[in-house]
């Protein structure tokens, strides 16, 4: 439709500005994605520390209050004294960082352990070394091969509960 002044009166945009919005919005997409992914694995990492901290918490008041650590293997369930300082929901759920909560006395020492053998079938296994790794420094010594917090074959990460060594901030 033609104005008065014989221009044509379309008021929309041409496929040129459609386009270049386009393309600036898909640039600062691409621009952005490392940022989130990387805030994102940085938050499942936080995410475990805490939850190795609430667990080495919960089985130390017990420990206290009981005169030692639970004995035996707790995989699914956890036994009811230990449930009072542990809730069923955090344990049974899968990890931010992939596998499943297990604990187990080994030769007198107090393991809790994430492995991905007990996995749903179609979930991810562990996450990668580098993540355990950055727990390590932040919970222990910073070496995935000694202290108290290790892992074993990309497997499974074993924590010791009872090493006094680890959680050295936690007084």
């Amino acid at each position: 439709m033609r104005t008065r002044s014989g221009k044509s009166s379309n008021s929309g945009f041409t496929l040129l500005e459609v386009t270049i919005v386009a393309s600036i919005i898909g640039l600062m997409t691409v621009m952005a994605l490392p940022s989130f992914m990387t805030a994102r694995r940085l938050s499942k990492i936080q995410v475990m520390v805490n939850e190795f901290r609430v667990i080495h918490d919960a089985l130390n008041m017990y420990a206290m209050d009981n005169n030692g650590f639970p004995t035996g293997f707790i995989l699914e369930n956890i036994p009811q004294p230990v449930s009072t300082y542990l809730s069923h929901a955090r344990w049974q759920k899968p990890t931010a960082l992939g596998g499943r909560w297990l604990y187990a006395e080994v030769w007198n020492t107090h393991l809790l352990i994430i492995d991905d053998f007990n996995v749903d079938p179609g979930k991810s296994p562990l996450a990668p070394a580098a993540d355990w790794l950055e727990i390590d420094e932040a919970i222990d010594d910073g070496d995935l091969s000694t202290g108290g917090f290790r892992l074993v074959g990309n497997v499974q990460v074993q924590y010791s509960v009872d090493n006094e060594s680890v959680f050295p901030n936690a007084l």
